[in-house]
C-alpha cells in the first residue's frame, strides 16, 4: 500500500478497508466512539498520515464512519473520536463473514 506518487483506486480501497477495520477493532463490542489520531491510524494500517486521514475522510463522506472532535479538560484538541455508523457496522460484519469463509476454505 505504501509507495510514492498517486495511488490507484484499488490501493485507496484497501486503505479505506484497513482504516475501517482498525476503527472497528478499537471499538470492540462496546460500539463507543474511540479516539484515534491520524498518526495512530497510519501506524496501524502501514501508510502515511496523509493517506490514513484521507481514507478516514472518505469513509465519513460515504456514511460508514462518524467523527467528532474531542478536547481535553483545558480545551486543547485531542485525537478525533471515530465510530462506525450502522452502515459501517453492516459492512464490517460482511468483511468478517468473508474472512471466515475464506479461512474455512483454506482449512484454517
Amino acid at each position: 500500500m505504501a509507495g510514492k506518487g498517486r495511488a490507484s483506486v484499488k490501493d485507496m480501497e484497501k486503505v479505506e478497508t484497513s482504516v475501517l477495520l482498525c476503527i472497528a477493532r478499537a471499538q470492540g463490542a462496546s460500539n463507543d466512539p474511540v479516539r484515534l489520531s491520524r498518526n495512530n491510524l497510519a501506524k496501524e494500517v502501514g501508510v502515511s498520515t496523509y493517506r490514513a486521514g484521507a481514507a478516514a475522510m472518505r469513509l465519513i463522506k460515504h456514511g460508514l464512519v462518524e467523527s467528532a472532535p474531542s478536547f481535553s479538560a483545558d480545551g486543547g484538541q485531542q485525537a478525533n473520536a471515530y465510530a462506525l455508523t450502522e452502515m459501517g457496522e453492516w459492512y464490517y460484519r460482511g468483511i468478517q463473514h468473508g474472512m471466515q469463509m475464506a479461512g474455512e476454505r483454506s482449512g484454517e
